[in-house]
């Protein structure tokens, strides 16, 4: 692919890069409720938020780049409002669905009772906080996934302003600053003693995966980015890689609470994640297009919030968890996923027109790594 001149509506190689990341959480939940060597097989899977994280960073970042010398009212008005619209109608439908119909989507009278106990925490954008204050037994399986949602938005309060006031350089130059203030921070407040579940759901602590994706999304948009990137991406992914498989080894686990994935593993996967992405725009590999991996990448955004509904409906149902339960546990969430994608999100996603992010802007363009005088709007990780 020649990253420069591509213009398309939608990179199908990103969604593929999305499709993987959900399908990954999917087999992490499920496994979670399966024995034996399901359950080890699934024990990495929770590496796919890691992966939303560096993709949504780069994503992001890229658009506030492209739109940084837009009218401030257009910059902000057209970066919040779109925001709004791709991510709050959808999180609005689940909400609805889990305070006002308890039964049908999985919960047990005690589930529920904890859920509106808790329930202005989720409107607030602050499930990671919940989760950090109380530990995971504050948050119900169907709203567990939305402490990531959580980072996301408290990040990007306060990225636009950051951006707005920086350099492609200097972006670039902060990123690489926040990458080593969080992994420092996760280091020290794990000597001091920090519950490992607080430092992986805080946004400070796991500020680093988003700004891998800034420093991505920066380098391709400088002179000579793309073949610097090109030069450091297999020696980087490859070692990432190896550290990642021997903090498992070492550790004898695969999950995010072991001592060692906090400390060099969090890292190593940030790399490894901002590695994928960049094979994704840079070398557009086919296998990140088959269009069943692409599809279930377009809608991933509705099947991060319902998955864990559709898990848990299927498990009250059922009494006895083999391997057929992944796949049928797919198809159960992806049930309410595409309805919401038909009859909400994308009338949702229609009314973007009408809060651009350029002053031409008709419908949205994409351009990977286009030149310093000529900028468009990359898509976005959930739009």
């Amino acid at each position: 692919m020649s990253v420069g001149a591509v213009r398309r509506e939608r990179v199908e190689a990103l969604d593929g890069i999305r499709g993987i990341a959900i399908l990954s959480v999917v087999l992490f939940h499920c496994s979670l409720r399966m024995e034996g060597p399901w359950r080890v097989a699934g024990s990495w899977g929770w590496m796919g938020v890691d992966l939303f994280f560096v993709l949504s960073g780069f994503l992001i970042t890229g658009i506030l780049l492209d739109a940084h010398d837009l009218p401030p009212r257009m910059y902000y008005r057209g970066f919040y409002g779109r925001r709004l619209l791709r991510i709050a109608p959808a999180f609005v439908a689940l909400m609805v669905l889990l305070v006002a119909a308890p039964g049908i989507s999985g919960q047990t009278g005690e589930a529920h009772l904890t859920l509106t106990r808790h329930e202005a925490w989720y409107w607030a954008f602050l499930a990671n906080a919940l989760i950090a204050t109380y530990g995971w037994a504050a948050v119900i399986p169907q709203t567990a996934p939305l402490w990531s949602l959580a980072v996301e938005e408290q990040f990007y309060l306060i990225w636009p302003s950051v951006i707005r006031r920086l350099s492609t350089q200097g972006v670039l130059r902060l990123g690489f600053a926040l990458i080593v203030l969080a992994a420092l921070s996760r280091i020290l407040l794990a000597r001091d003693g920090v519950n490992v579940n607080t430092l992986y759901v805080l946004m400070p602590t796991r500020a680093d995966l988003l700004a891998w994706g800034a420093v991505l999304a920066a380098l391709v948009r400088m002179p000579n980015g793309v073949a610097l990137v090109r030069r450091l991406l297999w020696p980087a992914f490859l070692t990432a890689i190896l550290v990642v498989i021997v903090v498992m080894l070492r550790y004898q686990s695969s999950y995010y609470w072991s001592v060692g994935m906090v400390t060099a593993g969090y890292p190593a996967i940030a790399v490894a994640a901002a590695c994928l992405v960049a094979i994704a725009i840079i070398y557009d590999p086919a296998a990140l297009r088959f269009r069943w991996l692409s599809g279930i990448g377009k809608v991933s955004y509705g099947l991060y919030l319902w998955h864990m509904t559709g898990i848990e409906v299927l498990a009250r149902l059922v009494r006895d968890v083999g391997a057929w339960f992944l796949p049928l546990a797919l198809v159960t969430s992806l049930i309410p996923t595409l309805i919401s994608w038909y009859f909400i999100e994308r009338p949702a996603l229609f009314l973007k027109r009408f809060v651009p992010m350029r002053a031409t802007e008709v419908s949205p363009a994409v351009a990977l790594a286009p030149p310093p005088t000529e900028v468009a709007e990359p898509p976005r990780p959930s739009e």
